[in-house]
């Protein structure tokens, strides 16, 4: 999934980068949405465990739905609505084993 090859990526300086490289080495081979849903289960059921109340959880919830929009938005362009390079694309998902539909219809 992701490497960290960019020294100025934010992501690399924050506390969790050790687990963000892990995890990125565990989505190998998975498809986008497979990793997208496991990502939020990981988020909802640490949310869960570290609240007592609904309202906690409820307000943690929204102020990390709240950075993560922002932060994916940031990588697109608002007036054209297209992916822009914040960081150079040295950092991909690799999926060695999915076969791109639309580039079978293409052929």
């Amino acid at each position: 999934m992701t490497e960290f090859k960019n020294p100025n990526d934010p992501l690399k300086k924050e506390q969790g980068a050790e687990l963000m490289r892990k995890l990125g080495l565990q989505c190998k081979g998975h498809q986008y949405d497979e990793v997208i849903s496991a990502a939020l289960n990981l988020a909802i059921n640490a949310i869960r465990q570290k609240h007592d109340t609904r309202m906690g959880a409820d307000a943690e919830y929204r102020e990390k739905a709240g950075k993560t929009g922002q932060l994916l938005l940031d990588h697109y362009d608002s007036v054209t609505g297209k992916r822009k390079s914040i960081f150079p694309f040295t950092q991909h998902i690799s999926m060695p084993f999915h076969v791109d539909p639309d580039l079978l219809r293409k052929h």
